[in-house]
């Protein structure tokens, strides 16, 4: 019978979550120009990686649903990095047990189209 040492499972990992942070900044990367001359490309790709890191902790593990957490990171970035993060909603959302993962990121796209729609109508 095949066995797999626990170093080579968390390598497999290291290499799956590389493969889905790689395939996600070529998915919304476009998407955030702006942000990415503002960061850097270095600090944009570490930016991605340290949301999809944080999704995968909260159990969002999909990688449609994975770019989706890292798109509404970037564009309610800093904002979404500050601990924590000033949307009541924030929290609220993510410790429901009523909703599954895709159905938190769901939520949070909700939310984030509100907030931007908001902020887009300030003078």
């Amino acid at each position: 019978m095949l066995q797999i040492r626990q170093e080579q499972f968390d390598a497999l990992l290291r290499s799956h979550a590389e493969s889905h942070a790689a395939k996600i900044e070529q998915m919304i990367g476009p998407s955030f120009p702006a942000l990415r001359e503002q960061l850097g490309a270095a600090e944009f790709s570490s930016l991605l990686r340290r949301q999809i890191g944080r999704a995968q902790a909260l159990g969002i593990q999909e990688l449609s649903d994975l770019a989706r957490f890292a798109s509404i990171a970037c564009a309610l970035w800093p904002d979404f990095e500050a601990d924590p993060p000033p949307f009541p909603w924030f929290a609220e959302i993510l410790a429901s047990t009523e909703l599954s993962p895709s159905g938190k990121v769901a939520r949070l796209a909700w939310w984030t189209r509100q907030e931007l729609a908001k902020r887009s109508a300030m003078p």
